[in-house]
Parts: C-alpha cells; sequence; structure tokens
C-alpha cells in the first residue's frame, strides 16, 4: 500500500508542478515578459489529520491536525 501511495503521491506533485508552472508562463507572457526559463523556485504546503473514535458512552472522535509549509516569498 504504501509504495502505491508514494507513486500516487509523486504524480499528484508532478501534475500540480506542470500546472503552476504553466500558469506562472501565462502570467508572465500576458504582463509583456518572457516566460521564465530553467526551473523554479517551488514551495510545498501540507495539512495532515487524523480522527480517532473515542471509547466509551459519550463516544466522539479525537482530531489531530499537523500543518507544514514555507516561509512567504
Amino acid at each position: 500500500v504504501a509504495e502505491v501511495l508514494d507513486r500516487l503521491n509523486k504524480l499528484l506533485v508532478d501534475d500540480a508542478m506542470e500546472t503552476a508552472e504553466a500558469a506562472a508562463r501565462m502570467v508572465a507572457v500576458a504582463g509583456g515578459q518572457e516566460p521564465p526559463e530553467g526551473p523554479q523556485s517551488r514551495f510545498l504546503s501540507l495539512l495532515y489529520g487524523e480522527l480517532v473514535p473515542l471509547d466509551g458512552p459519550g463516544g466522539g472522535v479525537r482530531c489531530t491536525l499537523a500543518s507544514a509549509g514555507h516561509p512567504l516569498p
């Protein structure tokens, strides 16, 4: 399962990067600039969450969140 999820995540990141790079080129051209060449700086933000059912008569869930990211450009 881990290997399949790893491949899926890599494909999703590749697709997102292609989309972001295409958008950056369009914005540059629309502003009268030359599209950037070569590798661009990349940023990644991540939010991860877990829901764990609670035992007991009241039930409920425990929600744990973790976030990671980058400083603003």
